[in-house]
């Protein structure tokens, strides 16, 4: 049989997929069990496996990740991936003694992709959206339930918020938790002390703390980065992007645009334009171009190789300026 889960949360597909074969194969081993990541495996491969009978066993099962050659590709970019034709052939006459499991990460499959319509007559496609809160909260109530372990309401709520829609950080914080709890209630102070921010309010909170020209706060939010092994090319980004949606609340609150007129032109919630209004209340705009300016040099100089990217940003907060 043939199974196609597409979802854009790693984690949640996977988990989809290898419950699903632990269910048909509770004993797996190197003869009935196969994994390959398709980021690093030939697509060839992948098709001889699936037509290879199993040593010892009637069927065999097969974990292909990052089949993304099934997604639709970017709008005038057209992908060549060897061995398709090869994969095609074996999907139109699937083998009865092989599971194939392959994950895409993303919701939106190449509909037009041969490979797509194969699967779709000889296989299931299962598509799942991004995890929303509802489906987090009964992830968390069914694992911390099967342990025996309680979570109070306030510590569920900021867990939810720091985590996200990333279901992998998570699955991964609430194990931890429950560790940590050792059978006793998980309160907010555990999820305050194990559970760090989402990067984003991270990156608003530096943003913010440069602002008001606390360069010393910026740095210990910047540190506290790090012991996450945060990517600091990730992070300038991240902030370049902050900084440049700052640049627009300034420019439209120059113009005499209300607040609500600013949220609904930059399709963004009231209390984001609220907050960065009075972040922004006595900069200068020339400020915030100088900032987006040092960020730039701050990108190029890590991407050129002149500054290890360990140091570039330190730097850009040692020489950070509002003046």
């Amino acid at each position: 049989m043939i199974y196609l889960i597409a979802c854009p949360e790693p984690t949640l597909a996977i988990s989809i997929a290898r419950n699903s074969i632990k269910k048909d194969f509770p004993k797996r081993d190197e003869f009935n069990y196969v994994s390959f990541n398709m980021m690093d495996t030939p697509v060839l491969e992948l098709a001889q496996e699936a037509e290879f009978l199993p040593l010892g066993y009637e069927k065999k099962a097969i974990l292909a990740e990052n089949c993304e050659f099934l997604c639709k590709p970017p709008k005038g970019k057209k992908s060549v991936v060897e061995g398709l034709e090869d994969l095609q052939a074996y999907l139109e006459h699937p083998a009865d003694f092989t599971d194939l499991y392959m994950l895409v990460y993303s919701d939106k499959l190449d509909e037009k992709s041969p490979l797509v319509a194969a699967i779709k007559k000889n296989g299931k496609i299962q598509i799942e959206k991004a995890p929303d809160e509802a489906f987090m909260r009964r992830a968390m109530e069914g694992f911390l339930k099967k342990r025996g372990v309680t979570i109070e309401e306030a510590a569920a709520k900021e867990l939810l918020k720091r985590c996200g829609s990333d279901y992998g950080r998570f699955s991964n914080e609430l194990r931890k938790l429950e560790i940590y709890a050792n059978g006793e209630n998980i309160r907010l102070e555990a999820v305050q002390l194990l559970v760090s921010k989402k990067l984003e309010d991270n990156v608003f909170a530096i943003s913010d703390a440069l602002l008001a020209n606390r360069v010393k706060k910026a740095f210990e939010i910047y540190t506290d980065l790090k012991v996450t092994n945060v990517d600091d090319v990730m992070l300038i980004g991240l902030l370049s992007t902050q900084f440049r949606f700052v640049d627009e609340v300034s420019y439209l609150d120059s113009k005499g645009r209300g607040k609500r007129d600013i949220a609904m032109m930059l399709e963004v919630p009231d209390w984001k334009v609220e907050k960065t209004l009075r972040s922004i209340y006595g900069v200068e705009r020339e400020a915030i171009s100088r900032i987006l300016e040092q960020l730039y040099q701050t990108d190029k100089a890590i991407l050129t190789g002149s500054v290890p990217s360990e140091y570039a940003f330190s730097r850009f907060l040692a020489n950070f300026s509002l003046e």
